[in-house]
């Protein structure tokens, strides 16, 4: 059996680093601690050997990389290999050299130690149909749901009780829930969204009919807007105003008309204190003007909570 004599090399700080190929099997082996100062290629100098002509080139030595890349007879090294232990395999083809790079990627814990998989690497080609159980997955986050963004990446959605999520030209995103929410197609998905209710009541400010409206609710929710129209002109000397109150008759605002607004002319108040109200809750629109004569129509919005 031919034996294989080991060369060794004391690795350099960048540049070329050349080796010589005898007619035989040649084995170099690296040395030294080196931090490169540029990029360092390990080339064979001379005129080419003869087609399957072999070279192992063995990794000895530490190299700290510094920004820099290490070249093996042509083939640049992944930076997470180049400063491991590793053995090049290299056989001239008539052309090039085929090089094959072989390292330890198991540690003692049997589990792959510190190197990374390149982008694309493992496909559907290379997985066994049921590789990867749910079982296998672990430190996700509980009660998180993965979904692919618009770069094809996995990305966390963590919603809330009453959340929906959306998929919108972009990728999914989270809308927030709320009570009493229908869900409603937007072109993409499902979108949550919140129901609104609709109220009209008419108002007097004519003499002996100024009396307080009272609206018994049927259900949970909150005041958004009240808006009264005049449909009757206001009489002149001084204004009119509606003021509505909550369950326990606080004020959530008071609009005003001013006298002789004439009929088509509104104003509309949204209340952001005392505008809640519960189921069976009643609310209350006071008219009120000195001088009698005139009325409206006032239109009520609610957000439905229940």
């Amino acid at each position: 059996m031919q034996s294989i004599g080991v060369q060794e090399l004391a690795l350099t700080t960048g540049g070329t680093l050349s080796i010589t190929k005898g007619d035989n099997v040649d084995w170099y082996r690296l040395t030294g601690t080196v931090t490169l100062a540029s990029n360092l290629q390990i080339a064979v100098s001379g005129n080419n050997p003869a087609n399957n002509a072999i070279v192992l080139i063995e990794n000895r030595g530490t190299i700290t990389l510094n920004g820099n890349h290490l070249g093996i007879l042509g083939k640049v090294l992944p930076d997470v290999i180049a400063s491991i232990p590793w053995v090049a395999f290299c056989i001239w083809n008539g052309s090039i050299w085929n090089v094959n790079i072989c390292f330890d990627v198991v540690d003692q814990n049997g589990v792959l130690a510190g190197i990374t998989l390149q982008n694309g690497s493992v496909d559907t080609a290379q997985l066994k149909d049921k590789g990867v159980t749910l079982a296998k997955l672990s430190d996700l986050t509980a009660n998180t749901i993965y979904v692919t963004d618009g770069a094809g990446r996995m990305i966390p959605i963590t919603p809330n009780i009453g959340d929906n999520i959306v998929r919108t030209p972009t990728g999914f995103v989270v809308n927030q829930g709320y009570q009493g929410n229908v869900l409603m197609g937007n072109g993409y998905g499902v979108d949550s969204k919140r129901l609104r209710e609709m109220l009209t009541v008419n108002v007097s400010f004519e003499s002996g009919n100024q009396g307080a409206r009272k609206i018994r609710m049927g259900y949970k929710g909150v005041v958004r807007s009240f808006s009264p129209y005049v449909d009757k002109a206001i009489a002149a000397t001084d204004d009119a105003t509606v003021q509505m109150l909550d369950n326990g008759s606080s004020v959530m605002g008071t609009a005003t008309l001013p006298a002789s607004s004439i009929v088509g002319y509104g104003v509309t108040i949204s209340p952001v204190v005392n505008n809640t109200f519960n189921d069976g809750d009643i609310l209350t629109l006071q008219p009120s003007k000195t001088t009698a004569g005139g009325s409206a129509v006032v239109s009520l919005t609610f957000d439905r909570l229940s």
